[in-house]
């Protein structure tokens, strides 16, 4: 079944290549993005030892999750949702406009669709999700981090590299701008979510995406950003300033204790086994 999802989605997505060099770029980052959150969805699968049921759902929930990305940079030439439409909403549409998920019984369709919508929420109530539908979001939502993370790095770096083939479309903001907004610090020193509408200065980005590691369920998928480098590329390039001085240790920290402790369990589960 998921084989001839994969068929549909590679003519899906060819079908919104054009003429428009900037567009076609972009399709192709999306096209990339979503193999990529697909193999961390399949590495969460087997370590969760999910039932192949249940892997199939988590696997078409990957495959699904930014169908709206490709209607969406068309339309309005950007990533960014306030400034165009919220792409979770519009995956969903092209999953209804397309009877996607005919042939699934009714609650596997809905739990889908639920974590493709909360996939890019801020937040979430959990308490209004059946088991199925909260864990295919913390699957989804994870998944999708690791990769926007890898995304993230190497459009920073290309801007490092070559400030006029940075890819706008991305939506990190102005990179001159580097002040950190005192509000966005403070929410991620306290480990809440940064809200976007408060972001103004690349600086504010970055928090904004070292936030999401205290939003990360996983600890396998958190091991996986830290191991790439992820973490330690966005402190790094922080200003050296009182507010970001604090961020870097209340992150290093998190990171670092969470890690420990999850490595510890994993010791005790081997020595008990």
């Amino acid at each position: 079944m998921i084989k001839n999802r994969l068929i549909w989605f590679a003519d899906f997505v060819d079908s919104h290549l054009c003429e428009d060099e900037f567009i076609n770029r972009n399709i192709e980052l999306k096209r990339e993005h979503t193999k990529m959150v697909c193999l961390e969805m399949q590495r969460l699968c087997e370590i969760l030892k999910l039932d192949p049921r249940l892997t199939e759902l988590a696997m078409i929930t990957a495959l699904y999750h930014d169908l709206g990305r490709f209607p969406q940079i068309v339309e309005y030439r950007t990533f960014s949702d306030p400034q165009s439409c919220c792409h979770a909403t519009e995956s969903i549409n092209v999953m209804n406009r397309n009877s996607l998920l005919e042939g699934l019984d009714e609650t596997d369709s809905n739990a889908i669709k639920t974590a493709v919508k909360l996939h890019n929420k801020l937040d979430f109530d959990t308490e209004s999700l059946d088991e199925k539908q909260l864990l295919l979001t913390r699957m989804i939502r994870d998944a999708d981090k690791i990769d926007i993370y890898r995304v993230i790095s190497e459009a920073y770096h290309e801007y490092l590299k070559d400030p006029q083939s940075y890819n706008r479309a991305i939506g990190f903001g102005d990179f001159e701008q580097k002040k950190a907004t005192p509000e966005i610090a403070a929410a991620v020193i306290k480990g809440k979510p940064v809200l976007y509408a408060g972001v103004k200065t690349f600086t504010d980005r970055k928090l904004l995406h070292l936030g999401w590691l205290f939003q990360i369920h996983y600890d396998a998928a958190l091991n996986r950003i830290h191991s790439r480098g992820y973490i330690k590329m966005l402190l790094e390039s922080l200003p050296d300033c009182p507010l970001c001085c604090k961020v870097r240790t209340t992150v290093e920290s998190y990171v670092k204790n969470r890690l420990a402790l999850s490595a510890g369990i994993y010791e005790q589960k081997q020595k008990i086994t």
